[in-house]
Formats: C-alpha cells, structure tokens, sequence
C-alpha cells in the first residue's frame, strides 16, 4: 500500500502538515507517540541513542544496552511495516529508512531558526532561550538516533524524495505540494479516499 514518511526538524509544523496530508487522502496519520506506545506493547521503549553513542560504560553495561537498542529497532521495524500494510502518512522514527523498499514516498521538512523556535514557543509555551535549548537538544538526539540506528547522517539530501523548507513555502503550501507530488506518484489516487477501499 501507498505509504508517506515524514522526517522533519522539531519547529516545523509537522504535525500540523502531517495531518492535514493524511486528512486530504483519507489515510491514517501515524506520529512517533503512538509508534512508541505500539513498541512499548511489545516489552521496550526507546533506549537512549545518544548516551550509548556519546559515552563508555562498562563492557557488560554496554553490552545489555545494545542488546536493548537492537530489541527496540526489532520492534520498531515491525510496527512500522504493519502500519505500512495501510495507507498512512508516518511522521518521524526513520521511516523513510525502515520503509526503504516500500511503495513510499519520503518528504523531509526543514525550516529557519527563527521559524522553529516561534513553532516551539507556541507548542511548549516558553521563551524563546528554552525554546533553543529543546530544538538544539532535539536535533543532537535525532542525528544520534539515526547515526546509531541506520548509520545514516540525516541532513543528506539524497535519503529523501522531496525537502522542503517550510518556513519559505509555508504551511498550507507544503501541504499542496506534498499531495501534489504523491498524485504525481500514484496517478490513480483520489483525495479523501483510501486506496484500498
């Protein structure tokens, strides 16, 4: 089945755009919540990626560690490729890595500084120092999920279909675009209806 992923920089209205995607073609919107609590259901949750990259335990704590990170990314890939079993637009999580060989299309959301930590101050409602903090917190413990899981830097252009840097483009149009390109993509898909109906 015809699936989306999107991968974004926090800030960036993904959400927002995600559903609204997964709205317009009837399809269901998956974020990183609830794939976490479907993973959670099958015993673990995610391991802290980035204090197993940055740090060095002890052989044996490392070694449970690990051991941890590969049941969760086990887990992991196969929630995502059952909620691919659908038409879904799945934010976050390295889906367009998971997903790779799927009937998918991969959209990956950008955005200035500025617009990112306006985004954030109106989400978490703080000032924009803290909102610095999230996005700057947020962005060295994707890069580390991503490293660590699919040896993969995430600002490479080429792991994408589509970028878009939605501060420039806006909300609404990125929106437009993405549905755009996926009716380029699957020329007999209809807004507001499930393919598989």
């Amino acid at each position: 089945m015809p699936v989306i992923t999107i991968s974004h920089m926090d800030g960036c209205a993904e959400r927002v755009i995600g559903q609204r995607v997964a709205d317009s073609l009837g399809w269901a919107f998956v974020d990183k919540q609830i794939i976490d609590q479907e993973v959670e259901k099958t015993g673990y949750s995610r391991p802290e990626v980035v204090h197993l990259d940055e740090h060095a335990p002890a052989f044996f704590e490392r070694l449970e560690r690990r051991r941890h990170a590969d049941a969760y990314f086990h887990a992991l890939a196969e929630i995502m490729h059952e909620v691919a079993r659908g038409n879904a637009v799945i934010l976050g999580r390295g889906g367009n890595f998971i997903l790779r060989g799927a009937d998918a299309l991969h959209v990956r959301l950008v955005a200035s500084m500025a617009f990112r930590v306006r985004q954030v101050q109106t989400e978490r409602l703080c000032n924009p120092e803290p909102a610095r903090a999230f996005i700057a917190e947020s962005d060295r413990s994707r890069a580390a999920f991503l490293r660590h899981y699919f040896r993969a830097d995430w600002n490479d252009p080429l792991l994408y279909d589509l970028t878009i840097n939605v501060s420039y483009v806006g909300e609404a149009r990125t929106t437009e675009v993405v549905l755009a390109l996926a009716r380029l993509k699957w020329p007999g898909l209809e807004e507001g209806t499930r393919s598989d109906s």
